[in-house]
């Protein structure tokens, strides 16, 4: 790697994904597949040729992800939806925390490598993993004794750009040690 840029690749990684989503989601209802294939596209460009100094193959990597979110989004905000598809959607759910839990057992994701053990194993793992934590955040806030645990976690979603500098800053100190 001729470029070192330390923990800040993800967030150029975040910006080529956010950038493409933007401009996919008006497909309707091809942005989801248009953004799987961007995204499987980019995992075999990867293969053979990273882009490590713009993180672009990382944020197009990233690209289902991000449509996976949007996707998502849209599902929870419609209440037609969500009651014409509620039997869909928790098959969906149940699907990607098997996934996860697959994933976790025999697979292996690294995203500042772009290197997955088994793409669609990963990437529906990642999205029952995100599930999993929002319904223990929800289910913790609910909890007036447990709510308490909210003010780190407010604090730290406020101040994470500041961490994950400080991360920086950890990781330079490791590097000779590499």
């Amino acid at each position: 790697m001729s470029h070192i840029t330390g923990p800040l690749w993800f967030l150029l990684a975040l910006f080529w994904a956010r950038l493409v989503y933007e401009g996919i989601k008006y497909a309707g209802r091809w942005c989801l597949p248009l953004a799987i294939i961007i995204g499987l596209i980019a995992y075999i460009v990867g293969q053979y040729q990273m882009d490590n100094r713009l993180f672009i193959t990382h944020g197009l990597c990233a690209l289902p992800f991000v449509a996976i979110g949007g996707f998502a989004r849209q599902i929870v905000s419609n209440e037609e939806i969500k009651n014409r598809y509620a039997q869909w959607i928790k098959v969906g759910i149940i699907l990607c925390v098997l996934c996860w839990v697959v994933a976790l057992a025999f697979s292996h994701l690294e995203m500042r490598a772009c290197a997955f053990g088994c793409w669609p194993v990963d990437v529906l793992g990642a999205c029952g993993a995100s599930y999993l934590l929002f319904k223990a955040v929800t289910l913790f806030s609910r909890n007036r004794i447990i709510a308490k645990i909210n003010q780190p976690i407010v604090w730290c979603g406020r101040y994470s750009l500041a961490l994950l500098c400080m991360h920086g800053i950890e990781w330079r100190a490791l590097l000779p040690i590499e």
